[in-house]
């Protein structure tokens, strides 16, 4: 499901900032699961497996992305994809840039702007 997710996102970036992305790292926190993306061979034990990692194994050997390993302590994904303590969860937005608005500060964002101004500036 990730690749179909790692498509989507390179598509709709290419479509709004113009760029296509030409080889996209694929984060992985399991060293297994990266042996089996990168073993040519399958095995009968594990053709369950195989067929779940086929279209990744395909996006690798077509340079669509490269699978690269990272620690879990260290995925800022997990953020989206995890039930998290409160200081994981905070270091992991952090990380990736995202700041908490207080609501006195979304409330005056809120005001600031009328987003009928801003369509009609772009429609007209």
């Amino acid at each position: 499901m990730c690749l179909e997710d790692l498509r989507w996102t390179v598509l709709c970036l290419s479509e709004l900032i113009g760029v296509k992305l030409k080889k996209v790292p694929m984060m992985i926190d399991n060293k297994s699961t990266i042996a089996r993306i990168n073993n040519e061979k399958g095995s009968n034990t594990q053709k369950t497996g195989d067929v779940i990692y086929q279209s990744i194994k395909d996006a690798v050997r077509d340079n669509e992305v490269d699978i690269m390993y990272c620690p879990t302590t260290k995925m800022l994904a997990d953020g989206f994809t995890k039930a998290l303590g409160p200081t994981r969860f905070e270091n992991l937005f952090s990380e990736i840039g995202l700041v908490q608005l207080d609501v006195t500060s979304s409330q005056e964002l809120r005001g600031s702007v009328s987003v009928k101004d801003e369509l009609s500036d772009i429609t007209s």
